[in-house]
């Protein structure tokens, strides 16, 4: 075979094997944007917005309760209507927000950036199970403890934000790439054919009748 025959040979493979490769790598970019979709919708959206707000209202409910010291402060320790107050709260407020963060996590495990849950979300999940202890003991009637065995997780609002910021970073990204592979080809037009400067336009037919 001569090398002038192979030549369109070898260029239709090169466009099938380019074709292919185009196809590939967008069904991989259209996956990827579903699952970041996923993630940003059902846990780290919520987990952002909910833990932004348990964060601002925390510190408006502190500026209004015992700011000078900690609420449970051995020293000076909170009265009864302090304590009154901060069972309202964390019974309406605080831990039903909780409450919602824990459930975001546990039904989308799977959503998880990295594949493996942070040490901050388990930290979350034992914390709020722990205080359901607490809130039963008030419902029965039981003041003797306001707070659970483990700490609310420090780490957990940074942790969340910054994985927020990376996935809305890749988000746009994604779709700046869509848009790009969507944008459309616009058909080329014929040049007007150019007339001659002294060239007389042709006059209009006569009207018939």
């Amino acid at each position: 075979m001569q090398f002038s025959t192979m030549v369109p040979v070898f260029v239709g493979l090169l466009a099938i094997a380019g074709a292919y490769w185009n196809a590939t790598r967008l069904e991989r970019t259209k996956a990827e944007f579903a699952l970041l979709n996923e993630q940003l919708a059902k846990l780290y959206g919520p987990l952002y917005a909910l833990s932004q707000a348990s964060y601002e209202t925390w510190l408006r409910f502190r500026e209004h309760n015992r700011p000078q010291q900690r609420y449970f402060d051995a020293e000076v320790p909170p009265s009864e209507e302090d304590l009154e107050t901060w069972r309202m709260w964390m019974s309406n407020v605080f831990m039903p927000m909780n409450e919602m963060m824990v459930t975001a996590i546990v039904n989308n495990v799977h959503l998880v950036e990295g594949g493996s849950l942070p040490q901050s979300f388990m930290d979350l999940v034992a914390h709020v199970e722990a205080y359901r202890v607490v809130k039963q003991r008030w419902a029965m009637g039981d003041h003797s403890e306001h707070v659970s065995l483990l700490q609310f997780p420090r780490q957990f609002q940074t942790d969340v934000e910054e994985t927020f910021q990376v996935l809305k970073a890749r988000q746009a990204r994604l779709i700046g790439t869509r848009l790009i592979s969507r944008k459309p080809v616009l058909p080329t037009q014929s040049p007007r054919p150019r007339v001659p400067a002294h060239a007389t336009p042709a006059p209009p037919p006569a009207p018939e009748g």
